[in-house]
């Protein structure tokens, strides 16, 4: 299952109630198990003290969010005031680390290179980021919108969806029911 950081606790809730379950019926449900990136726990853009949060304005990247709104959250992330520290600040390394999850590598390797050699100008580093995320976003959000404009196409791709998941639900339900002996 995709999971950011902080949701990993709930799934291991999900896990244990898998495990208590097939230990007294049997192998019956499979467990669950995260799938965690690199980026599985990014920073507020604002505060990158702080995990990254939807419900706080500046401090996330929408997925629907338009290019002017996240030019605007990139440009005002926190990175620090000294380019040449000793050591990475929070800021920048949440920005390294959206770098890694949505450029290419040969940049990402470029931009690595520049800061190591104390070259950074954070204004670049963010106008590439900005570029990047608006390009990785843009088949993400024409398929919304997509969706969106046609309802009757987007009901009968979850009908189809409903179709298909039913009967493997309720052959899990029928398996369940029979290894607790709960009549069908």
């Amino acid at each position: 299952v995709p999971v950011g950081d902080d949701q990993v606790q709930h799934l291991e809730l999900t896990r244990e109630i898998v495990r208590s379950f097939n230990h007294h019926a049997g192998q019956t449900l499979v467990e669950p198990k995260p799938l965690l990136t690199k980026a599985a726990r990014v920073m507020a853009m604002n505060n990158p003290a702080q995990k990254m949060s939807k419900s706080v304005d500046g401090s996330a990247i929408g997925l629907l969010d338009s290019d002017q709104t996240i030019e605007q959250t990139i440009k005002r992330a926190v990175t620090d005031s000294d380019a040449n520290c000793a050591k990475m600040s929070p800021g920048v390394a949440n920005l390294f680390l959206l770098l890694e999850s949505f450029s290419q590598p040969e940049t990402v390797r470029h931009f690595e290179k520049i800061y190591k050699n104390h070259q950074l100008k954070y204004s670049e580093l963010k106008e590439q980021l900005i570029e990047d995320v608006i390009e990785f976003l843009k088949p993400v959000q024409k398929t919304y919108h997509s969706l969106m404009a046609n309802e009757k196409h987007l009901l009968d791709i979850l009908n189809q969806g409903q179709a298909k998941a039913r009967p493997i639900a309720q052959e899990t339900l029928a398996r369940v029911r029979k290894k607790l002996g709960l009549l069908t």
